[in-house]
């Protein structure tokens, strides 16, 4: 049995910027060696104080997840289970809730290692129960096919991702194709209480389309669509919007992304999106720019440094739900021992960093980074104002036990 209280969020926590209140390993207490990677984080949008965590544990090569339920100042870790184990080196999962119905959510990884080829792989996970008791229950797999657009091609999913529609109709699948130069492609399928139906290939990216990242759309007529960013032959960071059966033209977001970049909705607007990402030209420093979407089309705001100095692939970002300002949370590290974490407040496509802080979510541990890559970094919970949390890793230093151990952390906003 796991259950154990861990991450204290309390009374009155709101007074402040708090990024970092606690941490706690989602794998139970006793784990010390863990070798994870790939670790990604997801509230349930219906459930309050519902998460679930996935990670690839490079020891015994097998992808896991767990259900952590915060409530009254604590946060109780239920079973964690097993999603896949057939003894390949999986690459990192991705995964996003179904927004239409609560508890229910889609994971996508590789079957091989993340530099290898091999078929993305996704699967529907059902939550049970909340706190000690919560265990997740997972429908068959299914595997993306060569289809008859692209008989011979060689999927690769480490690049890839994986978004909800905000209906809950459709799961959308990014994966490239080293058969044919690495190009990006987009695929939707129907999304059934367990599994998935009706296979469609929906287009190109781009040739050499790396780090494909998507998210939900949230706009009120876009119940349908996602929207997808990533780097374009390795340089421009290109973000579109993708609706069931077409894909739109292409907006650069900045003439260099790297292959470390993200996206986050603002929830309080019906057309603003932030991009965060390590910006190749210009010394690879960790920056964020706000766009403001009509129809198909984004215009963007200027362009907001958080730090000169290279931000490495560690960045994760995601807004605040509902609290009266509109702002985000920030995490970057220009070095494995030195994450920094920012809040920053949004005006239209306006972004100022309202406070900065660094070293502030380690606690006296050697951390090793906020997330592989940064994606599925962090998250609020829609349903509790001001509260995230976030996954890292760290590694064994002088003394300690825990090597490379998964752990989750949470932290709270100002509330004005």
């Amino acid at each position: 049995m796991f259950g154990y209280t861990v991450l204290g969020f309390g009374a009155g926590i709101l007074d402040s910027f708090k990024p970092f209140i606690s941490r706690a390993k989602p794998d139970g207490s006793s784990s010390t060696d863990g070798n994870s990677y790939g670790i990604h984080i997801a509230f349930d949008d219906n459930t309050k104080g519902v998460f679930v965590v996935v990670w690839r544990n490079n020891d015994d090569t097998q992808i896991k997840g767990v259900v952590g339920t915060h409530d009254a100042g604590s946060i109780i870790f239920g079973t964690p289970v097993v999603i896949y184990s057939q003894g390949d080196l999986a690459t990192q999962p991705r995964m996003d809730f179904d927004k239409s119905t609560a508890g229910k959510f889609v994971v996508q990884y590789n079957l091989t290692e993340r530099h290898n080829a091999g078929n993305p792989t996704f699967q529907v996970g059902t939550i049970s129960n909340t706190g000690v008791n919560a265990t997740i229950s997972m429908g068959s797999a299914s595997t993306m096919p060569n289809g008859p657009a692209h008989p011979n091609s060689t999927w690769h999913a480490a690049q890839g991702d994986v978004a909800v529609s905000k209906d809950g109709n459709y799961a959308y699948f990014t994966a490239y194709d080293q058969s044919s130069a690495n190009q990006g492609r987009i695929s939707r399928w129907n999304l059934g209480s367990t599994s998935f139906s009706n296979w469609n290939y929906i287009g190109q990216v781009h040739a050499n389309g790396r780090g494909m990242v998507l998210e939900t759309a949230t706009h009120v007529d876009d119940n349908d669509s996602v929207f997808l960013l990533y780097t374009q032959n390795g340089a421009n960071l290109m973000v579109r919007k993708v609706s069931p059966n077409n894909t739109n033209s292409d907006q650069q977001v900045s003439a260099d992304g790297q292959e470390t970049h993200g996206i986050t909705i603002n929830p309080n607007t019906t057309s603003d999106a932030l991009f965060y990402y390590r910006d190749g030209n210009n010394s690879n420093y960790p920056t964020v720019r706000m766009g403001r979407w009509s129809g198909a089309s984004c215009s963007f705001g200027t362009a907001v440094v958080l730090e000169s100095a290279d931000s490495g692939n560690m960045m994760t970002c995601h807004f605040d739900f509902g609290t009266a300002k509109d702002q985000a949370v920030v995490m970057w590290a220009t070095n494995p021992g030195s994450p920094k974490v920012a809040r920053l407040e949004v005006d239209g496509t306006a972004i100022t960093v309202a406070e900065q802080v660094s070293g502030a979510i380690n606690d006296g541990v050697n951390v090793s980074s906020i997330s592989w890559e940064g994606r599925g970094g962090l998250d609020f919970d829609p349903q509790d104002l001001g509260k995230f949390i976030y996954p890292f890793r760290h590694y064994r230093g002088s003394g300690e036990t825990d090597h490379d151990v998964p752990f989750i952390a949470c932290g709270s906003m100002p509330s004005a």
